[in-house]
């Protein structure tokens, strides 16, 4: 079939083409819109953007600015510091208090409680130690020169041998060398795991608090723990 014919040099439109190129225009429109759509779609089933977190200056602002108000100071600054302390006997530790004493000797008993305002010199000790027994003269003299002026040595016998354990012969001892300090028989060592304690001889200087300020194992440093004791003295006021 003849769709068209020149006319000085081009073609004639016969309503036949004019129907073609209308129905192309169409289809052109169709795809197109079927495009857009699609388009649509995705965009509606994809990841949904969300806004940025604050970068900057003014994010480092945000984030350091305070939720909440500070705490009200406590009314005592040694009652704050014990209540954050560990119980133990290491230096800065809160003393423990006495636990499983069997006996009492040259007086008791004693807790450190009523202790407070004192300072404490807890001696860790056995009978037939020969170390222990070379400190005894170091802690008569610490007995004699400072028990007037707030010192309290507490002897603790924590026993080495099963016969040690005996109050009889412990008291007899303490006759012996004459130790007048009181005693504490801390025979199934629960004082002495307390204090996470690991020898004879060890002493612990405890301040007005209830504080250990000081330790030391063994014999020796006596001039260094006799300084110690006039420091925790000089503490309260003696």
């Amino acid at each position: 079939m003849k769709i068209s014919s020149a006319v000085n040099g081009g073609f004639k439109i016969t309503p036949v083409t004019r129907n073609l190129a209308l129905a192309a225009a169409v289809l052109v429109l169709a795809v197109l819109a079927a495009a857009c759509g699609s388009s649509d779609s995705a965009a509606t089933t994809g990841p949904v953007a969300t806004q940025a977190p604050p970068t900057g200056s003014a994010a480092a602002i945000a984030i350091q600015e305070p939720t909440a108000l500070p705490p009200t100071p406590s009314a005592t600054k040694s009652a704050d510091a014990n209540a954050s302390r560990k119980v133990g006997g290491e230096v800065g530790d809160l003393a423990p208090e006495f636990g499983g004493i069997a006996a009492w000797v040259n007086g008791g008993p004693l807790t450190m409680e009523e202790l407070r305002g004192s300072v404490v010199l807890i001696d860790f000790w056995t009978y037939t130690c020969i170390n222990c027994i070379n400190t005894f003269p170091f802690l008569k003299e610490m007995q004699s020169k400072y028990s007037d002026k707030g010192l309290v040595i507490v002897g603790v016998h924590s026993p080495e041998f099963e016969f040690e354990k005996s109050y009889e012969n412990v008291v007899a001892a303490t006759q012996k060398d004459d130790l007048v300090w009181t005693m504490a028989q801390d025979n199934d060592f629960v004082t002495w795991r307390r204090y996470d304690n690991r020898y004879w001889p060890s002493e612990y200087l405890i301040d007005k608090d209830g504080v250990v300020r000081f330790a030391h194992i063994g014999e020796g440093a006596y001039a260094e723990t006799e300084i110690v004791i006039q420091e925790l003295l000089a503490e309260i006021g003696s």
